[in-house]
């Protein structure tokens, strides 16, 4: 997709990115690399897996882009998406929703892992998420249930953009309809793959203090 590619580029120029630094490997007299035990790392719940490496089309990466023109064209690229959930068919509503949800998993794990003393050197504030993505993903909630692979994709990208630190508090009004939203969700479709995709991504929504969010408490018990 044009749409990940471009968000590849706006992440790769945009959000500074936390160098890691890698141990060379301990070698014996003979200069042999010397094989140490492998330690697993610890991972918890809400451990994400690494995205996948995509590599970025040389067409579209080699051209000179100003990040100003860049999210221009993002943009109107994400425009094919403003029809999305009149897609008749599930499945294919269900491969757009995984193309958003993916471009929103790219940027958000992208300012998750900006370095602090970098955030005031970026050249503009991170892209609000969820003031461009979230109509189309809480349209999709409202779906029928046939619509459902689409629906939990769509939940899941909520929960992961609101169920997070922030340094700024939300909207109440917009808390207001997620909380809807989630209390839907679970009322509609108990045990299936839309509730669990709420557990999976709000499993801390209790702990960040948003406003109002005990109301969501007898859904979840």
């Amino acid at each position: 997709l044009k749409i990940i590619q471009l968000t590849l580029l706006i992440k790769n120029l945009m959000y500074p990115q936390k160098k890691v630094k890698t141990k060379p490997p301990k070698r014996d007299i003979d200069g042999k690399e010397i094989q140490g035990k492998k330690i697993l790392k610890s991972v918890c719940p809400d451990t994400k897996a690494p995205l996948p490496n995509i590599p970025l089309d040389p067409n579209i990466s080699t051209m000179t882009w100003d990040i100003d023109d860049l999210i221009y064209v993002w943009n109107q690229v994400l425009q094919v998406f403003k029809d999305v959930n009149t897609i008749s068919d599930p499945s294919i509503h269900a491969a757009a929703i995984k193309g958003i949800c993916d471009a929103i998993e790219i940027l958000q794990r992208a300012e998750e892992n900006i370095p602090i003393q970098s955030r005031n050197d970026m050249q503009r504030e991170p892209l609000c998420l969820i003031n461009i993505f979230g109509h189309w993903l809480f349209e999709s909630c409202y779906l029928p249930e046939s619509y459902i692979q689409g629906k939990s994709l769509a939940i899941g990208a909520l929960c992961r953009l609101i169920v997070r630190h922030y340094g700024d508090s939300l909207p109440l009004e917009l808390l207001s309809h997620f909380y809807a939203i989630v209390s839907l969700c679970l009322k509609q479709h108990p045990n299936s793959i839309v509730s669990w995709s709420i557990i999976q991504n709000a499993s801390n929504i209790f702990n960040l203090a948003l406003p109002g969010v005990n109301i969501l408490i007898p859904h979840f018990i």
